[in-house]
């Protein structure tokens, strides 16, 4: 389907011939998937970043004024692969696509030789990829919440009702007596106190 779709789009430009502009090229909308997976079971070893494209929708040009072609079943498509013994930073991991997209942009005038156009729709990502390519702190870390701009303050106060009712980790208590989990609360912030006993 996405095939004869894409043929029929630009079977039609190539019947009408004449002067290619960027109002008479075919513009696509990729989503972008990038996700980590481990190749070997030892962590020590390094794993690959794979990043994958899907066209999800395509239109006879990018200033048409008729509604895209939803590709609802497209196949995704291999853009690269990252594999090293040292993990790239963001930057080093998409440079290559994004010139890639900048070259394919809508908005670049230069439309010789190009047989379409490509925009980024979304970029797709599990939350460990996601902080990684935000270059934002680790998802499991202090203030990684990553639509949040409220900073949480430490205070000496302990969650003494997980501690009685066991769910604490009884390995810590054990380990470090007198050891009391803090708590966090968020300053500045309109809700009321939650008050346990």
């Amino acid at each position: 389907m996405v095939v004869s779709c894409a043929k029929k789009v630009l079977r039609k430009k190539s019947e009408e011939g004449g002067v290619r502009t960027p109002s008479t090229i075919p513009h696509l909308e990729v989503d972008l998937h990038v996700d980590g997976l481990e190749i070997f079971q030892n962590s020590e070893k390094p794993g690959m970043i794979a990043i994958l494209g899907r066209v999800h929708s395509i239109a006879p040009s990018f200033a048409s004024t008729v509604q895209p072609t939803v590709l609802n079943f497209s196949n995704p498509f291999i853009i690269g692969f990252e594999h090293g013994q040292v993990k790239a930073s963001a930057k080093e991991l998409m440079k290559l696509t994004i010139d890639e997209f900048k070259r394919l942009c809508p908005h670049n005038l230069e439309a010789e030789g190009r047989e379409f156009m490509a925009s980024l729709r979304v970029v797709i990502a599990d939350t460990p990829m996601r902080s990684f390519l935000k270059r934002i702190t680790g998802h499991m870390g202090y203030w990684s919440c990553e639509r949040c701009i409220q900073k949480g303050n430490t205070t000496v106060q302990t969650n003494k009702r997980n501690m009685n009712k066991g769910y604490f980790n009884f390995g810590l208590r054990l380990r470090f007596p007198g050891y009391q989990k803090p708590v966090i609360q968020l300053s500045d912030v309109n809700a009321p106190r939650r008050i346990d006993s």
